[in-house]
């Protein structure tokens, strides 16, 4: 199985997240430099890395869920 880490928040030196439904604390020094809140990060051998498709998915899930709940996206 493969472990997949959501982020959730970035705190000081620290991403929160989930990891097998847990909540989890990884330091950033662990994961790719340019990490951000809602990717999807792939345990592999080189270390944690992108899944893009993944990450793409889920806010695209949660876009819908959005316009569903409140209609489409507003720009300023």
């Amino acid at each position: 199985m493969e472990e997949r880490l959501i982020i959730e928040r970035i705190e000081d030196a620290v991403a929160l997240g989930e990891l097998h439904g847990q909540a989890v604390e990884v330091p950033l020094a662990l994961l790719p430099h340019d990490v951000k809140v809602g990717d999807v990060l792939l345990n592999s051998a080189e270390g944690w890395v992108p899944d893009p498709e993944e990450t793409a998915r889920r806010r695209e899930l949660a876009a819908q869920r959005y316009r569903k709940l409140f209609g489409p996206f507003k720009r300023d």
